[in-house]
């Protein structure tokens, strides 16, 4: 991606979301996605520079109630119509100015993880060590591959069909979503600005949609 190259970046935007229609053509879960493009006009949105007020949050939420929009969905709506997107040049900035703390992120984030989920802690080993090295390795592999789409993918399907196979369901990754932006913004600092958020959240979004459906054909193939 060029510095300055605006056109660079917005087409490295569209390559990780693209990917995902694709990969949900293979899903068993498709039946959720019931809003088209065409309905994106629909629902209240803003630009991400535009804090929403109260009443439109509330109208976004009911919408996407309503019509049963999953988290990547919105996404790829958002980046169409420019409302948020994955940044990439943003995300590896924010990660950079975090990653020697890596260690503090990954203790925050386990600890987050089970005081908000408790339920969740018999799935992991009573130690941790390995289990921060393999979460803090993903997630630098992330960053480091993120404008090589393919990798990408690759990277996250493979974590998907592991976690099948330790009892992780799709139910968990909102609860894992909220504890790594927690982590992040805990060790950012003022650093974690509303952008650099707008962006993690778009990017997990993807995380979540790719892992939990190879976690899911994993799981019942």
């Amino acid at each position: 991606m060029h510095p300055n190259g605006h056109d660079d970046q917005t087409k490295g935007n569209h390559d990780l979301v693209s990917v995902i229609p694709r990969h949900l053509a293979n899903s068993p879960d498709t039946t959720r996605l019931t809003v088209t493009r065409s309905a994106a006009s629909g629902y209240p949105s803003g630009r991400a520079s535009t804090r929403p007020s109260r009443h439109q949050s509330d109208a976004t939420v009911q919408y996407l109630t309503d019509h049963q929009v999953t988290l990547l969905e919105l996404v790829c709506l958002s980046v169409e119509s420019a409302a948020v997107t994955i940044d990439s040049a943003l995300i590896k900035s924010s990660f950079a100015a975090v990653e020697p703390r890596g260690s503090e992120i990954t203790t925050y984030f386990y600890a987050h993880l089970f005081e908000h989920n408790p339920d969740v802690r018999k799935l992991f080993a009573e130690h941790l060590d390995e289990q921060q090295d393999r979460l803090w390795a993903a997630l630098t592999t992330l960053v480091d591959k993120l404008d090589d789409t393919d990798t990408v993918v690759a990277v996250l399907q493979g974590l998907g069909r592991r976690h099948a196979g330790y009892g992780a369901l799709p139910a968990h990754f909102p609860a894992v979503g909220a504890s790594l932006l927690a982590a992040l913004a805990h060790v950012a600092g003022d650093a974690w600005t509303p952008a650099a958020e707008a962006s993690w959240t778009a990017l997990y979004g993807v995380v979540a949609e790719v892992m939990g459906g190879a976690l899911t054909e994993a799981a019942t193939g």
